[in-house]
C-alpha cells in the first residue's frame, strides 16, 4: 500500500513537471538554451581564464567567437532568404504547371486519363502547396521569436559563465561528503557529453553544408548555398532532417528549372548524401556522445517537439542523454539505462545476468523502507 502510495505520488510529480514544461515554455526555453550554450562555451572561457585573462573578458571574446561567424552567415543568407520571400506568392500557380507537366508525361506512359490526372491535381496540390507554405511561415515565425529571445539567452549565459563555479560547489555540496567526489565526476561527465553533442554536430552541418550547395550548383539549382545549408541545419532532427531538407530545393527545383531531370537529380542527391550522413559521417563525426538507440532517438524527438516545439526538437537528444547518463549513477533505474544505450541489443542478457538483482528493481524507487 505505501510502495502504491509513493507511485501515485511520484506519476503526480511526473504529470505537474511536463505542465509546467509545456505552460512554462516561454519562461524555460531561454533558460535550457543558456545551459547548453554555457556548457558549451566553458571549456573556451576556462581556458582563456588559464591563461591570466579576467573573467569578463574570457566571457566577452567567447560571445565574439560566437557572434562574429553567426553574424556574417547571418547577413549572407538573409539577401537569399528575402529574395525567396518575395518569390513565395507566385510558388503556387508554378507548382501546378510544373505538375500538370510531370503527370502529362506519366498520363502517356501509364496510360491515367486527364479529368483523373485534373482531379487529383485540383484536390491535392493546392492543399498540399497550402501546408507547405503554412510551415514555411510557422517556421519564420518560431525563428523570430527564438531571435526576440536571443538577448535574454545571451545574458542567462553571461551570468551563468561568471558563476559557473559557485553553481557548481553549490550543487555538489547538496550531497554527502563522501559522494561529492563521485558527483564532480558526474558533472564533468554531462558537460563533456554535451560539448561532444554540439561540436560535433557543429562539424556534420559544415560537411553536410558544404556537400548539399556543391551538389544543387552543379544541377544548377539557384540560390544553391540557402538550401543547402537549409538542409544541413535540419540535420539536427535525426534521420528525417535530410530528406525535409531536400523536399524545398525538389520543389523549388520543379517549379523554376522547367525539365525533369534537375528535380530528380536533387532527390537522388539528398538521398545519397542521407545515406552518406546515416552511415559514415554522423558515426564518424558524432561518434557515440549520447549512446542512445534509435527507438529512444525517435520517443524523444517526438515527446521535444510535442512539449516544445522546434527548440525541444533540439534539445530533445541531450536531454535525454543527461537523464541516461544520470540512471546510471542510481541503482534502481540502472536497467533504464541499459535499456535507453545504443548497444541494447548486444547487452540483451545483462537483463537476465548482471541486472538480475534485488537492489536493481524499479520497485525499489517508491520502496518507504529506510
Amino acid at each position: 500500500m505505501k510502495n502504491l502510495k509513493s507511485l501515485l505520488y511520484s506519476l503526480i510529480l511526473l504529470l505537474i513537471l511536463i505542465g509546467l514544461l509545456i505552460y512554462g515554455k516561454s519562461i524555460l526555453s531561454p533558460l535550457v538554451f543558456a545551459f547548453f550554450f554555457t556548457l558549451m562555451l566553458a571549456p573556451i572561457c576556462r581556458w582563456l581564464e588559464n591563461r591570466k585573462v579576467g573573467s569578463v573578458l574570457s566571457i566577452i571574446l567567447c560571445f565574439l567567437m560566437v557572434l562574429i561567424p553567426i553574424g556574417l552567415i547571418a547577413s549572407f543568407f538573409s539577401v537569399q532568404l528575402y529574395e525567396i520571400i518575395q518569390t513565395l506568392p507566385s510558388i503556387r500557380k508554378d507548382l501546378e504547371s510544373g505538375l500538370t507537366e510531370v503527370l502529362g508525361w506519366v498520363r502517356q506512359r501509364f496510360g491515367i486519363t486527364a479529368a483523373e490526372s485534373q482531379d487529383w491535381l485540383r484536390q491535392n496540390v493546392s492543399k498540399g502547396v497550402d501546408n507547405m507554405l503554412n510551415f514555411i511561415g510557422s517556421g519564420l515565425s518560431s525563428s523570430g521569436l527564438l531571435l526576440t529571445n536571443g538577448l535574454l539567452v545571451f545574458v542567462y549565459t553571461a551570468l551563468f559563465l561568471y558563476y559557473r563555479s559557485a553553481f557548481r560547489q553549490f550543487f555538489i555540496m547538496q550531497f554527502q561528503k563522501s559522494k561529492q567526489q563521485r558527483i564532480a565526476e558526474l558533472v564533468r561527465k554531462v558537460q563533456d557529453t554535451v560539448k561532444n553533442y554540439f561540436f560535433g554536430l557543429l562539424v556534420v552541418i559544415l560537411i553536410l553544408g558544404v556537400l548539399n550547395t556543391l551538389g544543387l550548383w552543379l544541377i544548377g539549382i539557384k540560390y544553391a548555398p540557402f538550401w543547402g545549408s537549409l538542409a544541413a541545419l535540419l540535420a539536427i532532427i535525426p534521420y528525417i532532417g535530410t530528406t525535409l531538407g531536400g523536399t524545398l530545393p525538389f520543389l523549388y527545383a520543379l517549379v523554376t528549372t522547367g525539365t525533369i531531370w534537375q528535380p530528380a537529380a536533387v532527390v537522388a542527391l539528398y538521398f545519397g548524401i542521407q545515406q552518406l550522413e546515416g552511415n559514415f559521417i554522423t558515426p564518424r563525426v558524432v561518434g557515440s556522445s549520447v549512446k542512445l538507440n534509435p527507438l529512444v532517438v525517435i520517443f524523444s524527438m517526438i515527446l521535444g517537439g510535442f512539449i516544445w516545439g522546434i527548440p525541444g526538437l533540439i534539445f530533445a537528444l541531450p536531454s535525454v542523454a543527461i537523464i541516461r547518463i544520470l540512471f546510471t549513477e542510481i541503482k534502481a533505474l540502472k536497467p533504464l539505462a541499459y535499456l535507453m544505450d545504443n548497444h541494447l541489443r548486444k547487452n540483451a542478457d545483462k537483463f537476465s545476468g548482471e541486472l538480475n538483482h534485488e537492489q536493481y528493481r524499479l520497485k525499489n524507487l517508491f520502496n518507504s523502507k529506510k
